[in-house]
């Protein structure tokens, strides 16, 4: 019987800390293989900045390729929603009878546990791996005591994407970045007004290209750029409505 680590997520994006968890749970012989659940909603979190499953499913892939124990699975993806792991596991167990399946989760998941759905049966169906996360490191598992502990998250990453930090760029793999800035995710809703703005004030839409700046400047009120072509813009119109024969 071959054992699975299931480590589920969102994974928006996925990032090199759950690259260590994965790999520390197979260098430990934890596991035979770690699957990357990428599940379409978690039903506990908010939607907010989450990009489309098919973007967070192209992410991990390019994030594992070369990690041969380690493999990426859209089976949530493929199921009613909202996607609760009972029914995941339920599922796996229907296609994979010869496999035994455990769940990789973070220390902080205890305090979360009792709110999942039929939270006992999947506590039957799957014994737990939870490694050190956050304020709650001390609640992992003895196998998981040693485990990395990586101080980044998907919000961080989201948040420190545009412009690029330094240890954003540390923490996602450079592929998936490229993937990032290619399909234009996570922009921030500020640099996506602004981008309106610019479009809309290279097609002479003064009007429309100023009510967007004057959004994106609601958002973030210290954003130079946005200020100043607010500032050049209201120069043209300033000098298009004035009656130089009549001043």
């Amino acid at each position: 019987m071959k054992t699975i680590a299931l480590l589920f997520g969102s994974f928006n994006p996925i990032h090199k800390g759950h690259i260590a968890i994965a790999d520390y749970t197979l260098q430990q012989a934890l596991a035979q293989q770690v699957w990357i659940v990428v599940s379409p909603q978690n039903p506990l979190k908010s939607p907010s900045d989450l990009a489309p499953a098919e973007h967070r499913l192209a992410m991990a892939r390019l994030a594992t390729k070369g990690h041969y124990s380690i493999e990426v699975t859209d089976i949530e993806l493929t199921m009613p929603h909202p996607s609760y792991t009972i029914n995941t596991l339920l599922r796996l167990r229907e296609l994979h009878p010869n496999h035994h399946f455990r769940v990789l989760a973070g220390s902080d998941i205890r305090k979360q546990l009792h709110s999942w759905h039929r939270w006992q049966e999947v506590e039957q169906i799957a014994d737990f791996l939870i490694y050190p996360r956050g304020e709650h490191a001390e609640n992992c598992s003895a196998e998981m005591l040693d485990a990395p502990v990586i101080d980044i998250n998907s919000t961080a990453c989201r948040q420190g994407i545009y412009p690029l930090q330094d240890k954003i760029k540390e923490a996602v793999n450079p592929s998936v970045m490229d993937y990032i800035y290619a399909n234009k995710l996570y922009i921030p809703k500020h640099i996506s007004l602004y981008n309106n703005a610019l479009t809309n004030y290279k097609n002479g839409n003064f009007g429309d290209a100023l009510n967007d700046l004057i959004d994106a400047l609601n958002l973030k009120a210290d954003y130079a750029e946005a200020e100043k072509l607010k500032e050049h813009i209201n120069t043209i119109l300033s000098f298009r409505y004035t009656d130089i024969y009549n001043p």
